[in-house]
């Protein structure tokens, strides 16, 4: 029972905020005009950019690479939970993979502004927001499951929190995305870290 109810939990999370994710495409890339509160997104534009950029460059391959290198060596070498770290590097590279996709389905161009690292691919779904839920909420999510002390899971927890929290801001802040980018990019996140969870709990 408790099996089947985690699946349709999982389900419909994941249906849920991937329809959503495709109803807020819809609306962004049929409108000639912005939304109004991406329109207001101005004001946040230029604010703290080094710090935006430091949370930025965490969600580029570079660091994601690096990152998941280090979560399977550490996971193998101490033998902790090595499945749930596999599952996770394995969702996050499905997830960005198809999210290339979607981006040429609702081709919506970038901000014309730019502080950093100007990129080429388009604009939603923004794929640093969707990184900030596959992959590192659903590691601060999975540190609490391992058997180490409180104080370095603390230290753990308040830095991962940090880039669930940053990475999106960071894509408004250097013009980047839109709001809306953000939120679209979240929601499909959502979606592949709902998968995640779900997988997760079955292997448990």
């Amino acid at each position: 029972m408790a099996t089947s109810t985690t699946i349709a939990v999982g389900i419909c999370a994941i249906l849920t905020s991937f329809a959503l994710f495709a109803a807020l495409g819809h609306l962004v890339s049929s409108r000639s005009s912005l939304l109004a509160f991406d329109a207001r997104a101005v004001v946040a534009r230029g604010a703290f950019v080094e710090l935006a950029i430091v949370f930025t460059w965490l969600g580029y391959w570079h660091a994601l690479t690096a990152l998941s290198v280090l979560i399977l060596s550490a996971a193998a070498f101490f033998h902790l939970g090595f499945e749930r770290a596999l599952l996770l590097v394995a969702v996050q590279g499905a997830s960005q993979l198809t999210l290339n996709f979607w981006k040429t389905v609702y081709r919506r161009a970038r901000p014309d502004a730019w502080l950093f690292r100007y990129e080429t691919t388009f604009s939603y779904p923004s794929g640093h927001s969707a990184t900030a839920l596959t992959f590192y909420l659903a590691l601060l999510l999975s540190v609490a499951h391992l058997p180490i002390g409180s104080g370095p899971r603390t230290v753990c927890e308040l830095l991962l929190g940090c880039a669930v929290v940053g990475l999106p801001w960071s894509r408004i802040a250097l013009g980047a995305h839109y709001p809306s980018d953000v939120l679209g990019g979240l929601l499909y996140g959502g979606a592949w870290l709902s998968l995640f969870l779900t997988v997760s709990a079955l292997l448990a």
